[in-house]
């Protein structure tokens, strides 16, 4: 039985890892959290449907994608592209069709804040996987 043994991720790719848990755990709050304490708290929700969840996923990706990038997979550099191109494009167009009509709430105002700070990380990111640096680090291991 061989047993590979992986380097450890350098400073810079922890940098770039550790934010996508801080991502996910904000988004998951902004979408699930807060509008369950708000419904808790007696605010004038008649019922469930009155909760204003936003239902989706991404976070539970970028946990996944954290995970990868910590542990150098393979596929890592490949997935941290597809997940950028694909939050990049996907934020841009709901800013977009936001800005046509802006509705300023609580609600829209959180989900905006916080789609701002994942659109800049994953800016930021797309910068960054072309690093000669972290292309070698994602794809050596």
């Amino acid at each position: 039985m061989s047993s590979t043994t992986r380097s450890l991720p350098s400073p810079g790719l922890k940098t770039l890892a550790y934010p996508l848990f801080f991502l996910a755990l904000y988004t998951f709050i902004v979408k699930f959290v807060n509008p369950i304490v708000y419904y808790a708290t007696d605010s004038g929700a008649q019922g469930l449907s009155d909760i204003p969840i936003m239902w989706d996923f991404w976070w539970a990706l970028h946990i996944f994608l954290g995970a990868c990038l910590l542990r150098k997979e393979k596929f890592a550099w490949v997935l941290a592209l597809a997940v950028s191109l694909a939050e990049i494009a996907i934020i841009v167009v709901k800013f977009w069709m936001f800005w046509r009509h802006p509705h300023f709430t609580f609600w829209t105002l959180s989900w905006y804040v916080n789609k701002c700070f994942v659109l800049s990380y994953f800016v930021c990111l797309l910068v960054c996987l072309w690093f000669p640096s972290l292309r070698r680090e994602l794809r050596n291991s």
